[in-house]
């Protein structure tokens, strides 16, 4: 019995198979996603925007002890908003943690 996995990442198809194209579509990523009557809240996202040729990653990270989100480039950071995350639409990795609180 492997139990239930406390990381779960969804890796969001951002390339065409033969890579001539990047897909994107806006994926509208959810706080609190159930897997298995399982509870898994948000914690990181990995975006890439640019095109095939040139492109730049940043992420989304949610800082729990200060309860607030930040979005990471290179290294800068500033304070972010969940509807930042939510809405954008690179968006290529998300990372959730299994919600063992009840409480997101």
């Amino acid at each position: 019995n492997i139990g239930v996995p406390k990381l779960l990442v969804l890796h969001l198809r951002r390339f065409k198979s033969n890579v001539s194209k990047k897909i994107e579509t806006q994926v509208l990523l959810s706080r609190d996603i159930f897997v298995d009557s399982q509870r898994y809240t948000i914690e990181a996202v990995c975006v890439h925007s640019g095109g095939l040729d040139i492109g730049h990653y940043l992420s989304y990270v949610w800082n729990s002890g200060k309860q607030q989100w930040f979005n990471i480039s290179d290294t800068i950071s500033s304070q972010s908003q969940f509807e930042d995350v939510y809405r954008n639409s690179s968006s290529y990795i998300a990372f959730y943690t299994l919600n063992t609180s009840g409480i997101s």
